[in-house]
C-alpha cells in the first residue's frame, strides 16, 4: 500500500491531510494521475452521518476523455476498499481489446457529493509499483467557483416530483461550474454548499426569519470548517496560495432570495453583506478577476446584484464582472427539488464559459500585449 504523500499525483480542489488520510472536501475535489498499470484500488474512509442514510459520500473514477465515469460508488461509513480502475474491465466496457488502450491512462478520482454530507478520505493506494502513477500536468488557466446547490450539481440527475434528493444523484461534473471549466480547459476548485447564502440559508415560504446556521462567508476561509468540526478536528484555514485562481465565479443569492422576498430593507442587507464577502474574496485572491454569474433559479435579486456590482466598480473595484443568467426552462427538464437539469446546467456552463472567454480573457490578453 502507498500513502498519497508517497506517489505522484495532482490534487485539485480543497483538501487537507489528517490521521494519515487525504481528505477531499468540496464537490469536484479530486486526485489525478496517469496510470500505467492494470489494476488500481484505494482504501477510502467516510464517516457516519446522523442524518438520512441516503446522504452519504459518493465518488467516481473518470477516464479523461470520457463523458461518464468508469467507476461510481456511494460509500458506507468506515474504511472500505474500492476498485478504482481495471484495464481489462474498462476495455470490455468500451468493447475493445485491453492491449489497444494507451499505456498511460489519465484517471481522475473525484468526490461527487458535497461537503455538507459524508467525508471522503483516501487512506492508501494499491498497485504493483508507485512508479505506475504520474501526476497529471497543471493547466494554464485556473478558476474557482463559489456557490450553492446549483454549483454542486444538486439533483442534476434526479427528476422533479419523481425523486427525493440523494447524493447518488448529485454530480458536479454536470454542473455549470465544471462544465464551463472544461470548456475553457481550466483547472478548477469549488467552494459550494447546498442551501447556503450570505444572510440566510433557504427558508420555506411559511418562515419569515433568516436561517443563519451556515453562511458562505463563514466557511470560505477554511479547508472544510463544518466537516472538521463534525470530526472533532481543529479547523484548518485553507492555504490560498496553494491554488491561485485567475478567475473566480460567484453564484450566491438564490437561497437569500427565499428570505429577501423583494423587500428593500432585506435586499439592502443582502447587498451590504455581499459587498463585504466580495471584499474578503478579493483579499484572499488579490490577482483574480471575479465574475458574478446569477439568475438560473431566481431573478428577483438580479437588479440588486447588478446595481451592487456597478457601485463597487465606481469605487475602483475594476476586477468585477456581472453576467445575468437565463432562468431555467421547464422544457429542458427539472431536477430534484426544482433544481436545474443536466440540459440547463450544460447551457448555463456554455454561457459562463463564453462570457469569460469574450469579456474577461480577451481583456486580459489585451492588457498583456
Amino acid at each position: 500500500m502507498f500513502r498519497c504523500e508517497e506517489v505522484s499525483m495532482k490534487i485539485m480542489g480543497r483538501h487537507f491531510y489528517a490521521n494519515e488520510r487525504l481528505y477531499l472536501t468540496y464537490s469536484g475535489s479530486e486526485v489525478g494521475f496517469f496510470f500505467s498499470g492494470d489494476h488500481l484500488e484505494m482504501d477510502v474512509y467516510s464517516d457516519k452521518m446522523s442524518i438520512m442514510p441516503t446522504l452519504k459520500a459518493s465518488m467516481a473514477c473518470l477516464v479523461e476523455g470520457d463523458e461518464e465515469p468508469f467507476m461510481r460508488t456511494v460509500l458506507e461509513p468506515g474504511t472500505q476498499r474500492v476498485v478504482v480502475f481495471d484495464r481489462a474491465a474498462y476495455a470490455a466496457k468500451k468493447g475493445v481489446e485491453a492491449n489497444s488502450l494507451p499505456e498511460k491512462m489519465a484517471l481522475h478520482v473525484i468526490k461527487l457529493s458535497e461537503a455538507a454530507f459524508g467525508a471522503l478520505a483516501i487512506e492508501g493506494i494499491f498497485c504493483d509499483d508507485k512508479n505506475q502513477l504520474e501526476a497529471l500536468p497543471e493547466k494554464k488557466l485556473k478558476i474557482e467557483y463559489i456557490g450553492d446547490s446549483i454549483t454542486c450539481g444538486y439533483g442534476v440527475e434526479g427528476v422533479l416530483e419523481k425523486d427525493e434528493f440523494t447524493t447518488a444523484q448529485e454530480n458536479p461534473l454536470k454542473s455549470f461550474s465544471i462544465q464551463s471549466a472544461m470548456r475553457l480547459e481550466a483547472d478548477y476548485q469549488l467552494c459550494s454548499w447546498s442551501g447556503i447564502g450570505v444572510i440566510s440559508k433557504y427558508i420555506p415560504p411559511e418562515v419569515d426569519e433568516p436561517d443563519t446556521e451556515v453562511l458562505i462567508q463563514e466557511i470560505y476561509p477554511y479547508a472544510d470548517l463544518k466537516m472538521q468540526e463534525r470530526l472533532k478536528m481543529e479547523p484548518a484555514l485553507w492555504e490560498f496560495g496553494s491554488f491561485v485562481p485567475d478567475i473566480i465565479v460567484l453564484n450566491i443569492g438564490t437561497n437569500d432570495a427565499s428570505y429577501t422576498r423583494e423587500k428593500p430593507d432585506r435586499e439592502a442587507h443582502y447587498a451590504d453583506t455581499m459587498k463585504k464577502f466580495i471584499g474578503l474574496i478579493h483579499e484572499k485572491n488579490p490577482s483574480a478577476k471575479l465574475v458574478f454569474a446569477y439568475g438560473v433559479m431566481d431573478h428577483t435579486l438580479c437588479p440588486v446584484i447588478a446595481k451592487m456590482i456597478e457601485e463597487l466598480k465606481a469605487e475602483g473595484h475594476n476586477y468585477l464582472y456581472y453576467v445575468e443568467l437565463p432562468e431555467q426552462n421547464e422544457a429542458d427538464g427539472m431536477g430534484t427539488d426544482f433544481h436545474p437539469s443536466a440540459v440547463t446546467q450544460t447551457k448555463t456552463g456554455k454561457i459562463v464559459a463564453d462570457f469569460i472567454h469574450e469579456k474577461v480573457l480577451s481583456q486580459l490578453e489585451r492588457m498583456e500585449q
